[in-house]
């Protein structure tokens, strides 16, 4: 089972500073419920070297190229990355297009958790990947999606193919580049040696699982808190 953060729900359905009442805290905890049966999570993901081109903004991993100052920010300094793809599953688009049918609002409330829920099994997906990085002696950057900054979307082509999407997640894509099932996600995380300092500063293995929108160290690398990825 997805542990989903009920705030995060209120907050994808635009709760910022008023309190719930009890009939949509109750209608949510149901569709919570009938998403957690819903949902057949599944991920993978592979390793790269990672190489930049002298005195550019361009990136050169599992045999692609990209041109993208933001990632470029992000990976400085990382010796190799992760790339990843997560899904919920087809089972939330098909209780949403049910929902939009009957009862509009309860649409409404399967949209919004099931983002908060795919987000959730991300964060469970990279905090896997930075155990397994700590275990190497290396530290993780925040994860970084296409189609975020100026990371073009068209490099989603570019994951499918390498990370074969369709056939170990059963993640499509339309000609539009929108992910088919809608909830899931694709990324880029970046492992890098962190000096002792670091290491002693952090034990828990460099970004935590909370992200750049909880964390209180300055930190060079911070994604912009006003975004997310979208999910």
């Amino acid at each position: 089972m997805i542990d989903v953060n009920r705030n995060e729900i209120y907050r994808y359905l635009g709760y910022r500073g008023i309190t719930p009442t009890p009939e949509v805290e109750e209608k949510v905890e149901k569709c919570v419920r009938k998403l957690q049966e819903a949902v057949s999570p599944r991920s993978f993901y592979r390793y790269f070297p990672l190489e930049f081109a002298a005195g550019s903004e361009e990136l050169r991993f599992a045999g692609i190229t990209v041109q993208s100052k933001g990632l470029a920010r992000n990976l400085r300094g990382c010796c190799e990355i992760c790339m990843m793809a997560a899904t919920i599953g087809p089972g939330v688009d098909l209780l949403i297009r049910r929902a939009e049918v009957v009862n509009m609002a309860d649409a409404v409330i399967y949209q919004a958790a099931g983002a908060a829920m795919a987000e959730s099994f991300v964060d469970e997906v990279n905090e896997s990947i930075r155990g397994q990085a700590l275990e190497r002696g290396l530290f993780c950057r925040p994860r970084f999606s296409p189609g975020y900054g100026d990371f073009s979307l068209e490099h989603q082509r570019d994951f499918s193919r390498i990370l074969e999407m369709p056939k170990t997640v059963g993640i499509t894509l339309a000609d539009s580049l929108l992910m088919s099932p809608s909830k899931s996600v694709t990324a880029v995380i970046g492992l890098y040696e962190p000096d002792e300092a670091e290491r002693e500063a952090h034990p828990e293995g460099g970004c935590i699982k909370d992200g750049c929108e909880v964390c209180e160290h300055p930190c060079d690398y911070r994604r912009n808190v006003s975004s997310r990825e979208t999910t």
